[in-house]
């Protein structure tokens, strides 16, 4: 990950005359403008936003950036800020595509300054589709030089062939999922449970140290963050876990883990989601689950239910 000495070197050299950015890096002087004034969707930005970042992602190569409060030419620093809080970022990227990737935000300080760093790792999912992009729809994009453009032939036949070289990564948990994914139960606590059959698909011990449900009303245009309370591993332990930052759920390589994942809220949040489903409100949710090293996955967005 970059920090702030890199900041500082990637402007000096762009002061002194170097070029920085290649298809793999780019410099912008402002984050893309994903909601307006007041508060609302962007759609254009939005779209511009998950472009650029498929694009990105798409394109042959190791990690990419984007660092946001540089200008590309004069190597000027500008304070820049993330316009929202990093998971609603990624509920945009989310909602917009077929496949996701992992995508990190970062705001580094310099001085009295901040500057966004969008860190991408590679791929091991190519090619990234993203569901309608203006008026295509599946659309493929990557970048040539410092340019986005539509993905040809030769450009899909890279992504499959970058893909079949990737080596194994040592640390990275996948989420499995079927049509009843959503069913949850409801305890006389008010928690919603589920069962999530999770894959260490790495060549290490990894460990689930996180997982988030994010419930979504269509018609408001409103998400609702849950974080994860407790976990109960059937056959290891004979009871629900509470969830801390000291207790992990182990999974070893090529282990498929079936847990139950218990999300607490508020009794009221969940009387008005149940009250408002019967009202014929469709809401629709994903869970998205974070390993040891901050690796993300996540299933596809389904409509939810509670049984």
């Amino acid at each position: 990950m970059l920090n702030t000495s890199d900041i500082l070197n990637i402007s000096r050299q762009i002061k002194a005359g170097a070029q920085y950015e290649n298809p793999r890096r780019e410099l912008k002087r402002e984050f893309w403008k994903v909601f307006t004034k007041e508060n609302k969707r962007d759609e254009e930005g939005q779209s511009e936003f998950v472009k650029d970042l498929t694009a990105m992602v798409n394109t042959p190569g190791p990690d990419a950036y984007f660092i946001i409060g540089i200008d590309g030419e004069t190597g000027e620093i500008y304070d820049t800020r993330l316009p929202i809080d990093s998971a609603k970022l990624t509920d945009i990227i989310y909602r917009k595509l077929q496949d996701s990737f992992d995508v990190n935000f970062h705001e580094i300080k310099i001085d009295d300054k901040y500057v966004v760093v969008v860190h991408i790792p590679q791929s091991f999912n190519k090619p990234h589709v993203i569901r309608r992009h203006k008026n295509i729809e599946c659309y493929i994009p990557v970048r040539k030089g410092t340019r986005t453009n539509p993905a040809t032939r030769y450009d899909l036949d890279l992504m499959y062939n970058e893909k079949d070289k990737i080596i194994v990564p040592p640390f990275k948990l996948e989420l499995f999922h079927n049509s009843s994914f959503y069913n949850f139960t409801l305890d006389e606590k008010k928690r919603l449970n589920i069962i999530a059959n999770i894959i260490n698909v790495g060549t290490h011990i990894n460990l689930l140290a996180h997982a988030t449900l994010f419930i979504i009303n269509e018609q408001l245009d409103a998400t609702i963050t849950i974080g994860l309370g407790a976990f109960w591993i059937p056959g290891k332990n004979s009871n629900w876990i509470p969830f801390t930052r000291d207790n992990f759920a182990h999974i070893n390589p090529n282990e498929i883990l079936r847990i139950n994942l218990s999300f607490g809220a508020i009794s009221h949040i969940i009387d008005n989601i149940i009250h408002e489903i019967t009202q014929g409100i469709s809401y629709k949710a994903y869970l998205s689950i974070e390993d040891m090293k901050g690796n993300l996955s996540q299933t596809e967005i389904l409509p939810f239910l509670i049984r």
